[in-house]
């Protein structure tokens, strides 16, 4: 209320005047102001408590005696999911944090008095900082099962690691103790062959039969120590130039006897001239073991083999008729020591697709399969004619023969 003196012209008092204004609104709304303020700040203060603090339980103590001091009520209590909340009680969800979970249970504060809206909102923002909580523990304990199993999963790896380095060393020791005195038995035995072939021919033939079981038995332990270098990233290279489409008519003339023996005889088309440089000896090493892949899944069809030239670039394909390899396997193939054909049908260590796959990679080339069970298997090689050039590499660690 203002009361003001009036006065006339001649500065006579005639009489006052009263305003009077009606404060109330203006007075709840401040007050209305200070109270959310008040509240906000409560929110605050729990949920910075809530960060500091790991268990959920500490929290929800914490958020009881908040909203008891800050709404001025006696009973505040957290209910289950389903337990049903007093009849006088004001209560709000506390919702989980992921879409159609089941709600936490609820907040309830039991007053005598009406809450406001905005005691609802304050109510609604404290079971949300509890749910928060609740929701880090969960995450935090899955965290520490993670790591848990991240470490027990990475000392199995080491485990593995450890004994793929014992298996390789051991592969590359035994490989070369059985070199020397399988050399010094073929020697004896070929020495033997001479004295025999012009003699006795029903010994020679016995004999060059044990003779061919010693040259088998050293091409497996060659691919032993390739596969023992290739582990240890040791499979050089020595480049040299050479025409390619010689190379494959050459080994192609080698298999034209056990392609035949096994009813796949070899139809060859290739390029008049492929010149480039690559390492001569891997590469006759990556035909051999296409082609006897070739004749042995293929028996009973051709095999064919051809040879392009693009430019900078030569493509080998090989393709038989034989079984073909399933979907699930031709991923696999070739990996160490893995196989699509039963064992006890066919032969081999399956060691033969990887160690191509690693002399066509170390020629920076690349090698692709099609294949579909009952309808054969097409191998595709593609190698950079000149990418290697004879002085690029020299093979420091001696040369393993196919």
């Amino acid at each position: 209320m203002v009361l003001s003196a009036v006065h006339n012209p001649a500065g006579e008092l005639i009489g006052f005047t009263k305003i009077t204004r009606d404060m109330t609104e203006r007075r709840r709304a401040a007050e209305e102001l200070a109270e959310r303020s008040r509240q906000q700040f409560a929110v605050s203060e729990l949920g910075l408590h809530a960060l500091q603090t790991p268990e959920p339980q500490v929290v929800m103590e914490a958020a009881i005696r908040i909203v008891r001091e800050t709404l001025q009520v006696d009973d505040v209590r957290f209910l289950d999911p389903a337990e049903t909340p007093p009849a006088s009680a004001n209560t709000v969800v506390i919702h989980a944090t992921e879409e159609n979970a089941r709600p936490f249970g609820a907040l309830a504060a039991i007053s005598q008095r009406p809450l406001s809206p905005n005691d609802i909102s304050f109510l609604e923002a404290v079971a949300n900082v509890v749910a928060a909580a609740i929701v880090r523990t969960g995450i935090e304990e899955q965290l520490r099962v993670a790591e848990r199993r991240t470490i027990e999963e990475r000392g199995r790896t080491e485990q593995a690691e450890a004994a793929l380095r014992e298996r390789d060393e051991f592969i590359s020791v035994a490989a070369h103790e059985l070199r020397t005195p399988l050399t010094a038995l073929q020697l004896k035995l070929q020495g033997l062959e001479r004295g025999l072939a012009a003699t006795d021919a029903r010994k020679f033939q016995r004999l060059e039969g044990a003779v061919r079981q010693t040259e088998r038995l050293s091409r497996l332990i060659d691919r032993l120590l390739d596969v023992s270098r290739i582990a240890q990233g040791r499979l050089e290279l020595s480049p040299e130039e050479f025409d390619l489409a010689v190379l494959v008519r050459q080994v192609a003339d080698d298999f034209r006897e056990p392609a035949a023996q096994a009813r796949a005889p070899l139809q060859l088309e290739l390029a008049d001239k492929a010149g480039g440089s690559w390492d001569r000896l891997r590469i006759e090493q990556l035909l051999v073991n296409l082609l006897s892949n070739a004749v042995k899944y293929g028996a009973g069809k051709p095999v064919s083999v051809k040879l392009e030239v693009e430019k900078d670039r030569v493509r080998l394909t090989v393709r038989d008729q034989g079984i073909g390899i399933a979907a699930d396997d031709v991923g696999r193939i070739f990996g160490r020591f893995q196989r699509a054909a039963s064992i006890r049908n066919y032969s081999g260590l399956g060691l033969g697709l990887f160690i191509t796959r690693h002399i066509v990679e170390a020629h920076r080339g690349t090698i692709t399969v099609a294949s579909s069970v009952g309808e054969g298997s097409t191998f595709s090689i593609e190698l950079p004619r000149f990418s290697l050039t004879p002085a690029a590499s020299l093979d420091k660690t001696g040369r393993a023969r196919a």
